[in-house]
């Protein structure tokens, strides 16, 4: 029998939908999520430019950089890489979201568009992932950006890949971070926490869900693969400021909050937001108070943090 849940009121229009896994109905949801890059109106403060990038195998991915209405010789930036289980492409509402966040925080915002299953699963989008980072270094004076002044962030499976980058970048003595923030992070392929036991039925996403999903998207793993998931990396003091959300009736709620117990045991400066009522990608709720209270918060520590780098 499907349990209750005291969603919040914001979010019960879900309260009947889960996320679809089959290829076909991911096939035609991505189809429409393309098409609507025709159709799409930007705001027209700001700029957007696709490039094509290439990834660590030679393949080419692209980056949409989203430029704010008011530039300087060097500004402020933010990656970010979108969620979808590895398998969703790029969202009308991620892409508003993005708007957003160059407008009001001041600063250009890179969305990663990294490859997605079921032709490229695991290692190719953290591959995607850092390959981004590294063509933002390379190429920052021309895309006019403060290295200096650099955040990660992403929602889900996205908010997967910018912890990971984090680490890599430290480990191959990359870029340094300022910031990363994590909207109800994927960060441990072992699924154990309390949270994966209890919500095996929530909507948009859950236990069964996210068992599917690593099961998918880890099938090219070799057995000597150690560092899978953020969860499995050391913890250096070398990491930065973090921020995270997590969501009360969500199945990855408690790895998020786990995670960031254990960068806070290491010294890092660490904020962990507990999202009551909240529900896996509540972020896709844009006209819901939360969320645009959420946004505010999130646009505040942003331009806190770039000016105090």
């Amino acid at each position: 029998m499907k349990k209750l849940y005291d969603i919040h009121k914001d979010f019960r229009s879900a309260l009947f939908f889960t996320t679809p896994t089959n290829w076909l109905a991911i096939h035609w949801i991505n189809f429409i999520y393309k098409l609507g890059w025709h159709f799409y109106n930007s705001h027209k403060e700001v700029k957007v430019t696709a490039y094509k990038i290439e990834s660590a195998d030679g393949k080419k991915i692209k980056v949409h950089v989203y430029e704010p209405p008011v530039t300087i010789l060097h500004n402020p930036c933010m990656i970010y890489y979108h969620g979808g289980g590895f398998m969703l492409s790029i969202s009308p509402r991620t892409r508003r979201r993005m708007e957003r966040y160059a407008i009001e925080a001041g600063c250009i915002v890179v969305l990663v568009d990294y490859r997605l299953m079921p032709r490229y699963r695991y290692p190719k989008a953290v591959e995607d992932a850092y390959s981004a980072l590294m063509w933002v270094e390379k190429h920052a004076d021309e895309l006019k950006i403060d290295m200096k002044k650099l955040a990660l962030a992403g929602d889900s499976a996205g908010g997967y890949l910018a912890s990971l980058v984090s680490h890599m970048s430290i480990e191959h003595n990359g870029p340094k971070i300022c910031l990363q923030v994590l909207l109800y992070p994927v960060v441990d392929h072992r699924m154990t926490s309390e949270s994966m036991d209890v919500f095996t039925d929530t909507p948009v996403w859950n236990a069964k869900k996210n068992k599917e999903m690593w099961k998918k998207y880890l099938r090219t793993m070799k057995e000597e693969e150690a560092l899978l998931s953020p969860m499995d990396y050391p913890v250096r003091n070398q990491l930065p400021k973090t921020y995270i959300e997590v969501a009360q009736y969500d199945c990855l709620h408690d790895e998020g909050v786990v995670y960031g117990q254990k960068l806070q045991s290491a010294g890092i400066d660490v904020e962990i937001k507990d999202i009551k009522g909240g529900i896996h990608g509540y972020d896709n709720f844009e006209f819901s108070q939360v969320v645009q209270e959420l946004m505010k918060d999130r646009i505040q520590l942003l331009r806190k943090t770039f000016n105090h780098s």
